[in-house]
C-alpha cells in the first residue's frame, strides 16, 4: 500500500551520507556513549548568553564558551583577525567567483599551529 504521509527525511541522500560519515567517524574518535554522555550545545540564548553582534569581542566570547563546553585550554587557540585588501581586491572586478551581491574567498583560515596549538585566522 502506497503512504502518502510517510516521514521523510529533511535532508537529501548526499547530505544524509555526509551526516552518517560524519557520526561514523566521531564513534571511531570517541566511542559510541559520547552520544549518551555530553550534552547538546545549542546557538542559542541559554548556551551562548550574549546575542551575536558582529564584534571581534563577541567571537573572542564565543570561543571562550566553546572551549569551556569542549574542555579545551582557551590558551591552546590562537585567534586573529584580517581584512581582504590588496590584490585580492582588483581581482574580485575580474573573476565570476565573485560576481554578485560582492561577497567571497575565505571568511577565515585555520592550521596547527606550533605544539599543541591552533591557529585560528577570521576576516573582518
Amino acid at each position: 500500500m502506497l503512504n502518502l504521509f510517510a516521514p521523510k527525511l529533511p535532508v537529501t541522500e548526499v547530505q544524509r551520507v555526509w551526516i552518517d560519515d560524519a557520526f561514523a567517524r566521531l564513534f571511531d574518535l570517541f566511542g559510541r556513549d559520547i552520544c549518551k554522555t555530553v550534552p547538546v550545545i545549542l546557538p542559542d540564548l541559554v548556551h551562548f548568553p550574549k546575542e551575536f553582534d558582529g564584534s571581534e569581542e563577541w567571537a573572542e566570547m564565543v570561543l571562550a564558551q566553546v572551549c569551556r563546553f569542549m574542555n579545551v585550554r582557551r590558551e591552546r587557540i590562537r585567534l586573529d583577525w584580517y581584512d581582504v585588501t590588496g590584490p585580492e581586491e582588483e581581482l574580485k572586478k575580474h573573476m565570476p567567483y565573485w560576481e554578485g551581491n560582492g561577497v567571497g574567498g575565505p571568511s577565515g583560515t585555520y592550521r596547527q599551529g606550533e605544539g599543541d596549538t591552533v591557529h585560528i585566522r577570521l576576516n573582518r
